[in-house]
């Protein structure tokens, strides 16, 4: 048999074998029948807070969920990580030998990945009008922090409460008056602040730090101890009062996992954490150090990878319930009155290559060889599957396995192949510290940020994706045998009659060919997953029946998503490729949207902004340049463009953060960091600072935005306004104007 030959047979097993870890793994339902009880555990974290309160949780309600598994012991939740992840490892250890392949499996382990960084989605308003300029204190105006819902506080590196300035910048923490300009108190961390809120009285600062060497836990209750690594990510939520003058410490609460987002309504803050599942060495999550008891461990996710732990607080008496739930990898989040939605996207890769593939190729296969194939699939022996078929395809010719491969492709090639990327969304119905796990929701495609999702009349989930379609096509390689020779001298005994003669020779020895794979077949199978086409989806759930309701498909063919708003009745979207539609798309019955309009224009928009009397403000790119856009939308079906900003060579931090993003309504002004790629100043801390000139202000009205100044202070980041002052707030500093001449007051350093 050629060498062609062998190599075919060795690729149509392996592309099989591809498919066979990916297949649903099935979980059976534990009974929760133990309760765990003062359990014996191990201080892991330690501060140099002392807390004068202790945080008191509270009892959750039961969450009658039927698709809900919990566990019993430790022992079954560890057991059931492990066989999920070994269906990973089968994946990406048994199957994926050549280079494409091995790319495609440390693609499925991106998920196990501790990140790098904390990601922390940032978000701004819905269904804001004037009246939600900000907040009052007494007769003094302030601003907020730019969220989502209105009414819906999100987290953020500044923040103000009309009072007061807190300003977080890695590890430290600075509180100043706004009216002395004085730091009033600050403090250093020995961790990471991710984000801070400020309440009336209430400070709370949220901080993620790392453990430096691995700790030993004693589980409870089943003589069981688990080791956490080094490197293993903590979240600890630290509650400040102001007495006498000063912040003191009211408590603090340690979760394990890195905090993904928060939020915080009528003083509860829902902080949702995230960690990753250890198969090689399991882990449970921790709330103050103490395991989350097994029975309250559930599973919403056949294939998870992660913990995603919640928890609610009432800031200011200190009771907090917590909630654990084995689930896919964390995206972003959005939250309303109601509910909390937590979207996870599951790259198609992960999840399309699976049986029905591998019965595709069996399809083509004789039927003794196809049914010892399928026995073997059945019962999860997927290396003697793929043995079965490279035993077959070595009986092939060269000829006889391309033919193999043609119809194969063929079949593949067909419209039921094409895969998508999905996300999933796991719903929550919230109620003060309780929450409720309503189950989830399943569409194509991936959300481009924060506002793709929103809650429309508190009943409708409304979600625009970009859908990416991708088609899987077989391709086998022939492994080319090298021969290794050693040329030198070589000894030869013979035994001649009871007597040992030597010979000293002069050979070309050579060794057998060498193949990679470990059974030595002469041909790879693999897969090979190509992109062939983009649109865009609006997809619309009814949150009580937990169902789709309906979908509107092929929006702008070949573009994507780049922006998202609900406004009103109507969910405008901006798409991109060579120019720039602003879709109106028209949801007043969310069973029957209907796209009613659309506008092109040069660039596109990253951040949409509604402002009153029917005018939306677009701030985006347009080749180099940092363009901001005003909009007539009163008549979505007619949409105009009244004035546009553009600034050369420019860009702004409200593109990538849109808490950056501060609107005064009374007087009609907008505040957006500015960087200059032709000047490079500044204090560089990050890629941002560099040629980072200030603040640009911009003035608007009912048919134009035009530039006011810039106020320079390089690094600035924030902006905010108490009064007739603004504030603008960089790592060193944070510089005073008047709001009406824009005239530097003062300079208040950070130190």
């Amino acid at each position: 048999m050629d060498g062609t030959k062998l190599v075919v047979i060795g690729a149509i097993v392996l592309a099989i074998g591809i498919m066979i870890p990916l297949l649903s793994y099935s979980f059976f339902m534990f009974t929760a029948s133990t309760t765990l009880t003062s359990p014996g555990y191990e201080y892991i974290y330690s501060t140099t807070e002392t807390p004068y309160q202790k945080p008191i949780e509270m009892p959750k309600k039961e969450l009658k969920i039927k698709s809900m598994a919990s566990f019993s012991t430790y022992s079954q939740l560890f057991e059931y990580i492990s066989t999920v992840y070994r269906k990973y490892e089968e994946l990406g250890t048994t199957v994926f030998k050549y280079p494409e392949i091995i790319a495609l499996s440390m693609g499925l382990r991106e998920s196990y990945e501790v990140p790098t960084t904390v990601v922390t989605p940032t978000v701004t308003g819905s269904e804001l009008g004037e009246e939600y300029a900000g907040g009052e204190f007494g007769e003094t105006r302030y601003s907020v922090t730019n969220v989502q819902v209105k009414g819906i506080d999100e987290p953020d590196i500044v923040k103000t409460n009309g009072k007061q300035i807190a300003v977080a910048w890695t590890n430290k923490l600075y509180i100043v008056d706004p009216n002395t300009y004085k730091l009033l108190w600050k403090k250093s961390f020995n961790s990471t602040i991710s984000s801070i809120y400020l309440l009336d009285k209430y400070l709370v600062v949220i901080t993620i730090n790392e453990l430096n060497k691995p700790l030993e836990l004693r589980l409870p209750g089943e003589e069981l101890k688990i080791t956490l690594p080094q490197g293993t990510t903590n979240t600890t939520i630290y509650v400040y009062v102001w007495e006498n003058n000063k912040y003191k410490q009211a408590y603090s609460i340690d979760m394990t996992g890195r905090p993904v987002s928060s939020r915080l309504l009528n003083n509860i803050l829902y902080l949702i954490t995230s960690q990753p599942l250890e198969p090689s060495k399991p882990i449970v999550p921790l709330v103050n150090n103490k395991p989350v008891p097994a029975n309250e461990i559930y599973v919403i996710e056949d294939k998870p990878t992660t913990y995603t732990n919640i928890l609610s607080l009432n800031v200011t008496s200190g009771e907090y319930s917590t909630y654990s739930f084995v689930a896919g990898p964390y995206s972003r989040i959005y939250m309303s009155y109601k509910y909390l939605i937590i979207a996870s996207h599951t790259p198609w890769y992960q999840r399309v290559i699976n049986i029905k593939i591998f019965k595709t190729i069996t399809k083509f296969l004789p039927d003794k060889i196809s049914q010892e194939i399928n026995a073997y699939l059945d019962i999860g022996k997927l290396e003697e599957a793929m043995k079965v078929l490279y035993d077959y395809l070595e009986t092939l010719t060269a000829e006889e396995i391309k033919s193999l491969f043609t119809l194969i492709n063929t079949e593949l090639s067909s419209k039921e192949y094409i895969g998508t990327d999905n996300t999933t969304f796991y719903v929550f119905k919230i109620n003060a510290l309780n929450l409720d796990y309503k189950g989830k929701l399943v569409t194509e495609g991936n959300i481009r940020d924060q506002f793709s999702m929103e809650v429309y009349k508190e009943k409708y989930f409304v979600v625009a994706t970009t859908v990416e379609h991708y088609k899987i096509t077989l391709s086998y390689w022939i492994v080319n045998p090298h021969t290794i020779t050693i040329t030198g001298n070589r000894e030869i005994t013979v035994i001649e009659n009871g007597n040992i003669k030597k010979y000293e020779i002069t050979v070309t020895e050579a060794k057998n060919p060498e193949y990679s794979y470990r059974w030595n077949y002469s041909l790879y199978v693999y897969p090979s997953i190509s992109f062939t086409s983009v649109d865009n989806e609006l997809t619309i759930f009814d949150l009580e029946a937990m169902k789709k309701i309906s979908n509107i498909t092929n929006i702008a063919p070949g573009e994507r998503i780049y922006a998202a708003r609900i406004i009103d009745n109507y969910f405008f979207i901006v798409t991109y490729r060579r120019v720039d539609p602003i879709f109106a798309i028209n949801i007043t019955d969310p069973y029957h949207p209907e796209i009613i309009g659309y506008l092109k224009i040069p660039g596109y928009n990253e951040y949409l902004h509604p402002l009153s009397n029917n005018r939306l403000l677009g701030i985006g790119v347009e080749n180099n340049d940092l363009i901001v856009s005003l909009y007539d939308i009163s008549d979505p079906r007619n949409i105009k463009e009244l004035s546009k900003i553009k600034i050369d060579d420019s860009t702004s931090l409200v593109l990538y953060n849109y808490h950056a993003f501060t609107i005064d309504y009374e007087k009609q002004l907008i505040f957006i960091p500015i960087r200059s790629y032709r000047i490079f100043i500044g204090y560089q801390t990050s890629d941002w600072d560099l040629g980072s000139i200030g603040i640009l202000v911009i003035k608007y009205s009912d048919d134009k935005v035009e530039t006011v100044t810039i106020l320079q202070h390089p690094s600035a980041s924030r902006t905010i306004y108490i009064g007739e002052k603004v504030y603008t707030i960089s790592p060193t500093s944070i510089k005073v104007f008047d709001e009406n001449t824009f005239k530097e007051i003062t300079e208040i350093p950070l130190q």
